[in-house]
């Protein structure tokens, strides 16, 4: 399945089979959790033929299986598909790569590093409140982004199967997508506030939610500037864009669509400086810019009239405090009170500067905005693992001067917007979601220009 999975000619085919499994899943998530073990089963199955390019078979089942984390979230999956399958498969997986890896890791150092700079912190716990399961959930994001940065460094990949692996993540995406379309009730009759909507996210986490869809409206709309006709057309992709863009604002979340959207920006700025290398692409970009621009704006205006103009004032940081005037519009109305954790954080970091306080006892410790984890990976970094946290944060940012010097330009487009809308996505949703720690991992893939394509099965 994998296989065909990364075949070109049966994108539109997989495309159908994953909008009928997000629709099957309206009715039962049997169908889901059949599909998740069958493609792990098979998955498994191809990593003992010797003759198949391991490594690429496990980077493809780790780039297509981690957006499932989410709809088997949705669909109320656990404990047959646990909670955090997506990260613990992660970490199996990647142990499996970088062990069969046939060629040294090129970021190697990074890898190790984070790892080790996270250890510390695993083994203190200022508050006396933290559990075994807190610690695993805090801490595995960024262990699997520094298992991550080890086995995918050592991949070396042709240009056109980095685009084959992007694609990949869209699947899920879809499944997702349709999924919440079916659950949405008829827009007349939900009254939208000022707040994430449950209703319009599938009756699950906005955020969640609203940043797989951010992520599929990102590579569609890739996907549609550079032609890959992942829906079989260019037309067809971007109205799939326009539906993954649309449903993410009805979500009324932000940071998805925020991280998606100037990730995008990243993107095309990218392509426009590319010059003679991606002369064409260039000059097709500016005849699409008109079109794209358009397009954003109008779904913006359309969901603002559908919601009676709310949309606007949530992404503009208005509440009912501060549109009755009883609540001063400022940076904690804009950000939902995520800079006063933020801020505690910091504070917690000033009384345990070296080695912080703890994995997960942050939340444990603040004066304000106790119980309540911390979005932004930064600060969590920071309270928990102390100045070890900053350097494994410096670590993440280093990390981006290889892709920057990418000699191909589309190449480096696109590695520096996935790495752009990783770490975008770690101040809305830290690293608790496959994301951060798949697109960090995945932007470390070595491509190479001078040798043949290195297909999954070898010759075809």
């Amino acid at each position: 399945m994998i296989i065909s999975l990364t075949n070109n000619s049966n994108r539109r085919w997989w495309l159908l089979f994953h909008i009928l499994l997000g629709a099957a899943a309206t009715f039962s998530n049997v169908f889901v959790i059949v599909w998740f073990y069958a493609v792990l089963v098979q998955s498994f199955y191809l990593l003992s033929f010797s003759t198949l390019n391991r490594q690429l078979v496990i980077a493809a089942t780790m780039v297509y299986i981690g957006g499932f984390e989410l709809i088997a979230r949705m669909t109320k999956c656990s404990p047959i598909i646990p909670w955090e399958a997506s990260k613990y498969l992660f970490t199996v997986f990647c142990i499996m790569g970088y062990t069969i890896a046939a060629k040294p890791a090129t970021l190697k150092s990074y890898g190790w590093a984070i790892i080790a700079l996270a250890i510390p912190a695993i083994f203190i716990d200022k508050s006396g409140d933290v559990s075994t399961n807190e610690i695993i959930f805090n801490v595995l994001g960024i262990i699997n982004i520094g298992m991550g940065v080890l086995f995918f460094s050592t991949i070396r990949i042709h240009r056109s199967e980095l685009s084959d692996l992007i694609s990949l993540m869209v699947y899920a995406c879809i499944s997702v997508l349709v999924y919440t379309i079916i659950k949405t009730p008829d827009l007349d009759d939900i009254e939208f506030s000022l707040g994430a909507k449950f209703a319009t996210s599938g009756e699950f986490g906005s955020n969640q939610v609203s940043t797989v869809l951010g992520l599929g409206f990102f590579v569609m709309a890739v996907s549609f500037i550079l032609n890959w006709q992942l829906a079989s057309s260019r037309i067809l992709d971007g109205m799939i864009a326009i539906a993954f863009f649309i449903q993410g604002l009805l979500t009324f979340s932000r940071g998805g669509m925020i991280a998606a959207l100037l990730s995008l920006v990243v993107f095309l700025y990218f392509v426009m400086k590319s010059g003679y290398q991606a002369g064409v692409i260039a000059i097709r970009l500016k005849q699409l810019m008109i079109p794209l621009i358009a397009f954003i704006f109008l779904a913006m205006v359309y969901v603002n009239e559908w919601t009676g103009g709310n949309l606007l004032l949530r992404y503009s940081g208005e509440t009912y405090g501060t549109m009755l005037g009883t609540r001063d519009k400022n940076l904690a109305t804009i950000t939902s009170n995520r800079n006063i954790v933020f801020m505690n954080d910091i504070d917690l970091w000033f009384q345990h500067p070296v080695l912080g306080a703890g994995v997960g006892a942050s939340k444990y410790l603040r004066s304000e905005g106790r119980g309540i984890p911390a979005h932004v990976e930064l600060s969590r970094l920071l309270a928990e693992h102390g100045i070890l946290g900053l350097f494994i944060f410096i670590l993440f940012l280093f990390t981006s001067r290889h892709y920057y010097r990418e000699p191909d330009m589309l190449v480096k487009a696109l590695k520096l917007s996935l790495f752009s809308l990783a770490i975008l996505t770690s101040f809305h949703s830290a690293t608790r979601t496959f994301l951060t720690p798949l697109l960090i991992s995945l932007c470390t893939i070595n491509v190479v220009y001078n040798n043949p394509k290195n297909d999954i099965v070898p010759g075809q």
